[in-house]
């Protein structure tokens, strides 16, 4: 019926393009008149089958038939494809950046929080950083921590404390801690009855990262680890029996600590002191472990080596290295931030340590690194940040103010002996706000070199080492 159809419809458009066309050749007046006046000119039939010729001319192609082989091959893969989106790790609630300003998704936050934190009046917010957590400084965590039988574990609870109170600091320290605490955790689970490991673990470990997190914003290295965890729960074999499988997932944090933590920073040391010769003058920022023991491999290597220790408020925590290296020998100079731009004219080489590598080539560090790189740069002394490839990450960055973290803004009142108490009641004050950042981000443009436990890179062959270690480990 429908190739009759067709035919007759055919036909009629035959015949009306030849009238159009004995129309159209009539008179110059009838040539300029519009579409809508020519179609008047048609009989009601004449429409109706020429609406009809374009509506199957606008119908869709059939799908070619497919045999059965070709089939089968289509359902398999959509099988693996479905399969391959259930083995990828959900996306750590902890680690998405929560939008602090934004009092609905604040109320859906402190919903999940396992303890209520204080936060800081909105009119002793900095505007900028209002999207960041800004808590008051609490007397005592741990009293808010109930001991229902959904408390929290013991390992996880003294690790949340000692985050809160800055006693466990660095990158690596509280990545070893995190992965410590998560393996007391593990050992002392008890799998319920009727359920799987891989399913149930994971359930029960999210409200322990969540005290976590509240106790301290989580930094990316330690979003990573607990993304690599996640990744081997749901790798457990369900038919593996229950101890069998809390050993195997203890192991392969032991292998992670060892593999990713420990024996990338022994890798660093070599590759970075190998870099310095006799009579180099290293400056260094603040704090890093592995730029720590650079430095020590490179005083027993070469002579006449002089270090320049660059520190800052508030934690000045470049005076416990700047003690760790007086007493291995090291000739120091300690220097406060501000008196940078005076050194760097003898400077031969600058090593800092980073808590993120981002995909584009930033790195962020400890706040005030991005002025050490930017007089770097004016005076064309090369900087070479030493980090682990455990820290680096996807995400891209530009600034300092989207991610961040805000530390206690009391740290700053103290200034010295004859300024203290000046701004104790700052509080009080309408006009006074007081702002902490930990973190500072340095452009690429100033980073010469990365050492990592795979080799020294430029900046932008991070995300090349990004790709080909997510390879590697699939």
């Amino acid at each position: 019926r429908l190739k009759k159809s067709m035919s007759v419809i055919k036909s009629t458009d035959s015949s009306l393009s030849a009238r159009s066309h004995e129309e159209s050749s009539n008179s110059h007046s009838h040539s300029t008149t519009s579409p809508k006046v020519e179609a008047q000119t048609l009989s009601k039939k004449e429409r109706k089958r020429l609406r009809r010729l374009e509506m199957l001319e606008n119908l869709p192609k059939p799908k070619p038939k497919l045999t059965k082989a070709e089939r089968r091959a289509l359902q398999e893969q959509q099988r693996q494809d479905k399969a391959a989106r259930r083995k990828q790790p959900k996306k750590d609630p902890a680690s998405v950046q929560l939008q602090h300003d934004d009092p609905k998704k604040v109320l859906k936050f402190e919903k999940k929080q396992i303890i209520a934190r204080q936060r800081m009046p909105l009119t002793k917010q900095v505007p900028f950083f209002c999207h960041l957590p800004q808590y008051e400084k609490e007397s005592s965590l741990s009293l808010q921590v109930g001991f229902s039988a959904e408390s929290i574990h013991p390992a996880i609870l003294r690790l949340g404390l000692k985050l809160a109170e800055r006693t466990i600091t660095g990158s690596s320290s509280r990545c070893i801690a995190v992965l410590t605490a998560l393996k007391h955790f593990i050992q002392d689970y008890h799998l319920p009855e009727g359920k799987q490991i891989r399913n149930d673990l994971e359930s029960a470990m999210n409200p322990m990262i969540q005290f976590l997190v509240d106790c301290r914003p989580m930094s990316i290295s330690m979003g990573n680890v607990i993304k690599f965890v996640k990744g081997q729960i749901s790798q457990i074999d369900p038919d593996l029996p229950d101890e069998q499988g809390k050993s195997n997932l203890i192991s392969a944090i032991d292998t992670y600590i060892q593999n990713r933590i420990v024996v990338p920073i022994d890798v660093i040391t070599k590759e970075g002191a190998s870099r310095i010769v006799d009579g180099d003058v290293i400056l260094t920022f603040s704090r890093s472990h592995v730029v720590e023991s650079l430095i020590k491999a490179a005083h027993d290597q070469v002579n006449n080596l002089r270090v320049i220790v660059v520190d800052g408020r508030p934690d000045k925590a470049g005076k416990s290295m700047l003690e760790r290296l007086v007493m291995h020998g090291v000739d120091c100079t300690y220097i406060m931030l501000n008196a940078v731009a005076h050194y760097m004219t003898d400077v031969s080489k600058v090593f800092l340590g980073a808590h993120t590598v981002f995909s584009n080539g930033s790195v962020l560090s400890d706040v005030g690194a991005a002025m050490i790189g930017l007089h770097a740069s004016i005076h064309n002394v090369p900087v070479v940040i030493c980090c682990e490839s455990y820290k680096f990450s996807n995400r891209v960055q530009i600034d300092s103010i989207v991610s961040n973290e805000l530390d206690n803004p009391d740290n700053l009142i103290a200034l010295n002996s004859r300024t203290d108490g000046i701004l104790t009641n700052w509080r009080e004050l309408d006009n006074v706000k007081l702002l902490n950042v930990n973190f500072d981000l340095m452009p690429a443009e100033f980073v010469s070199q990365v050492i990592t436990e795979f080799g020294t890179v430029p900046a932008s062959s991070v995300p090349v080492i990004l790709r080909e270690y997510k390879k590697s480990s699939q």
